[in-house]
């Protein structure tokens, strides 16, 4: 609209992702829009300084404040990727689970992050679809499952695997529920 000053966009899957400032301030918010639903959230309120964002399935990155940061759409941690100690990191652009930034320290040094399996994506392929399902079902009826990331699976946030979190990711990747986890997860 014409209130904002837009910064920064990209796109994925039915996700737009756009970087905003508000006419007259330098206050920055980082908000998603559902393309399909027309739905807009804020996802980071009030950062100065923030630029450059990027938006990868429900993970999404960004820069403030000289230093890259990513949330997880899906379970709303956010984490600061860079340590304080580094120099000034640019240009974050996240695929999967990796995260690939510039670090101006004694040049622009290419570094990448690589961040743990997103709740649902067990095989840790970068996609939580069928496949992660069919896997935590077995898992849930006690077979021997290789490549197989436990911390993913507990979708519901009940504190056991089974076959109620191989249905919510078969709801997830057919498209029939839009986020996971499905329950109520709080950090330990």
């Amino acid at each position: 609209t014409s209130d904002d000053d837009e910064l920064a966009i990209d796109v994925s899957d039915n996700v737009l992702l756009y970087l905003y400032r508000a006419i007259g301030t330098n206050t920055v918010s980082l908000r998603v829009h559902d393309l399909v639903s027309g739905e807009d959230q804020e996802v980071v309120h009030a950062m100065d300084d923030a630029r450059e964002a990027s938006i990868s399935g429900h993970q999404i990155t960004w820069r403030a404040n000289d230093h890259i940061f990513t949330k997880n759409l899906d379970t709303q941690e956010t984490i600061q990727v860079t340590s304080t100690d580094m120099g000034a990191q640019t240009s974050p652009r996240i695929s999967g689970n990796r995260i690939v930034f510039i670090d101006g320290r004694g040049g622009d040094n290419l570094y990448l992050a690589e961040l743990g399996p997103s709740v649902g994506d067990v095989n840790y392929d970068s996609a939580v679809n069928i496949n992660d399902a069919l896997l935590i079902a077995s898992r849930s009826a006690g077979k021997s499952v290789p490549t197989f990331y436990e911390e993913a699976a507990d979708v519901n946030c009940d504190n056991v695997v089974s076959i109620v979190d191989a249905m919510l990711v078969a709801q997830y990747g057919a498209g029939s529920i839009k986020w996971l986890p499905a329950g109520s997860c709080s950090p330990d």
